[in-house]
């Protein structure tokens, strides 16, 4: 083995120096380099996306309250108020219509924007309202400040829901209003409501543009006047739903019973749609606040009726569609389980239940195997309302285990069935149907059986069309597949 001379010692510590050196200046550089990168990241804060195009529906009169007429100057942020809730339900596309409250209709069209501003009208002559429409799609979180100017009052919604308003007061000068807004990923609606003023000698537009800040700009949302969106779970799980449908008896009209979730809570929103069936159109639809349920056509006329469940009492409502009377014959009944229409249209069956007073010492006994369902320890009542003059006249109290199978086609009688629980033969429970006379309030038992499922009433009276099982039967339906 050579040892090192001095000469090779001279040349060895230098070469290994140099790798040392170009190591700790490249580890050097690359920090500068990152350092720089993240500070110039750290400048760009914000971004600010504009508005090339709009959907734009109107301009359309509109009429002031006679309160407001004189006034010189109206105070939209009144009108704002009262009208914040009350929307129409849009889904803004280009070329569909909207129907103006006076029966004149209206297109959604596209203006585009100049200099970042859209332009309703150059000099309004009266009082106008407009909508201008545009979407905001989000791939996830954001939050963005949407700002916005006019010289004219305008009420802004994102999803249906009111976000900003801006009255009277607030127009005298064309500021931009920030308006902060939170996008959860998906398609966002973003709705103006704007009123033109008369006597204001500035144009009717609108300008504005969505802000985004850090650290939301990666991806940017997206602006467009399409309504078409991609599926989500949302679509999935908070869609509407139909909940019923009714037709008419004379078959030209259908009413359907719809609910949506209010999401991220766990209630829900009812509204009925009713149909023309021959023209093939939406003519009504009646949204009150309430749960709705058991939707029901009288037998005669033009009237419709349904339940409205609030706070553990049930109200039936009543809804005449040919002269638009709706009234409220029965208001926050407990315990309200059912109602039926009588063939004459001219009074209802309601059914009310009561729960036996459970005893005093706190025990609870079973008296047989139905005992354990909820329902098995109620009694139901009957009572007869009177249309005409909101009488109510009760048929029959506290029946326990009964169910009403139907009245019959002259509005005379009613069809009665009571289970009983008979332990010793399957299905251990028997069925017993009565027939109460609702002239003389008489009960009679006509038959008992098992496997009975339903009776239904022949259009003459004369006869009981049973449902139920084959052993209904007895040894005739023995063989029955």
């Amino acid at each position: 083995m050579k040892r090192l001379t001095s000469k090779t010692k001279n040349s060895f510590f230098p070469f290994y120096l140099k790798i040392i050196l170009s190591f700790f200046l490249f580890f050097g550089l690359t920090q500068l380099l990152s350092v720089a990168g993240q500070n110039l990241k750290d400048q760009v804060k914000s971004k600010n996306l504009t508005f090339s195009q709009w959907l734009v529906l109107g301009p359309h009169s509109y009429p002031l309250p006679h309160s407001l007429k004189k006034l010189d100057k109206v105070d939209f942020g009144e009108i704002f108020k009262l009208e914040k809730t009350s929307l129409p339900q849009f889904t803004p596309e280009k070329g569909t219509s909207f129907f103006w409250p006076d029966g004149s209709a209206s297109r959604w069209r596209i203006i585009s924007t100049e200099n970042n501003e859209v332009i309703l009208q150059a000099q309004p002559e009266a009082h106008q309202v407009g909508y201008l429409a545009n979407y905001i799609d989000v791939k996830r979180w954001v939050y963005a400040e949407l700002h916005l100017a006019s010289h004219h009052p305008f009420h802004v919604y994102l999803d249906g829901q009111p976000l900003f308003s801006k009255g009277l007061k607030q127009v005298a000068k064309k500021a931009q209003m920030a308006i902060p807004i939170s996008l959860t990923p998906g398609k966002h609606l973003l709705l103006i409501k704007s009123f033109a003023l008369p006597n204001e000698k500035k144009k009717w537009s609108i300008s504005g543009f969505l802000s985004v800040q850090s650290p939301y700009l990666h991806p940017l949302p997206e602006l467009t006047i399409s309504p078409s969106q991609r599926l989500t779970i949302h679509h999935l799980l908070d869609r509407p739903q139909v909940n019923q449908l009714s037709i008419s008896p004379d078959g030209e009209k259908a009413a359907l019973l719809f609910r949506q979730i209010k999401a991220p809570s766990d209630n829900y929103r009812w509204w009925i749609e009713i149909y023309d069936l021959k023209e093939k159109k939406l003519i009504q639809t009646i949204s009150p606040s309430s749960t709705i349920s058991q939707l029901k056509w009288s037998p005669q006329g033009d009237r419709l009726a349904y339940l409205l469940q609030e706070k553990g009492t049930a109200s039936l409502r009543l809804h005449d569609l040919s002269t638009g009377e709706i009234i409220t014959p029965l208001s926050s009944i407990k315990n309200l389980q059912t109602y039926f229409w009588f063939p004459d249209g001219e009074s209802i069956l309601y059914v009310i239940s009561t729960k036996e007073k459970p005893d005093p010492k706190g025990l609870f006994r079973f008296r047989h195997l139905a005992d354990r369902l909820p329902e098995a320890r109620q009694k139901l009542s009957f009572f007869r309302l009177h249309l005409t003059t909101l009488a109510r006249q009760p048929l029959l109290l506290d029946s326990p285990t009964t169910s009403v199978e139907g009245l019959s086609p002259s509005g005379d009688k009613l069809l009665l069935a009571r289970t009983v629980v008979k332990e010793t033969e399957r299905p251990f429970a028997q069925t017993k149907l009565y027939l109460l006379n609702l002239t003389s309030l008489e009960c009679e038992k006509i038959w008992e059986g098992k496997w009975f499922i339903h009776a239904i009433w022949s259009p003459d009276a004369r006869k009981l069309l049973l449902l139920g099982g084959p052993s209904l039967a007895g040894p005739l339906g023995q063989n029955v597949p």
